[in-house]
């Protein structure tokens, strides 16, 4: 899978992961589809688990820029999570900070 470039993205993002993501781009809506028994969590508590799920990943340039994301999550099988969804803007290309 090669580097994908959107017009309202100022940079590339490459695949990661394995195996890599589905993807498909329909007005200008990004949906991403991860191969069954692959996970994106990574533990808090520091348990060395790799997260193997497909996805793309990419280096923002140098200054600031807008991103603005809605995300939705459908799970594949129930483990009592269920369906959810979430919603998030953020400005910025510097580093989240910590809600605590």
């Amino acid at each position: 899978m090669t580097a994908l470039k959107l017009p309202s993205l100022p940079f590339a993002l490459e695949p990661a992961g394995s195996p890599p993501p589905g993807c498909r781009v329909r007005s200008g809506v990004m949906t991403l589809t991860a191969a069954a028994n692959t996970d994106m969590f990574v533990d808090p508590a520091g348990v060395e688990q790799v997260p193997d799920a497909g996805r793309f990943v990419g280096l923002p340039p140098a200054g600031d820029f807008t991103l603005a994301a809605q995300v939705s999550v459908e799970f594949a099988r129930p483990n009592g999570t269920g369906p959810s969804s979430a919603s998030s803007t953020r400005r910025s290309s510097s580093p989240p900070r910590s809600p605590w």
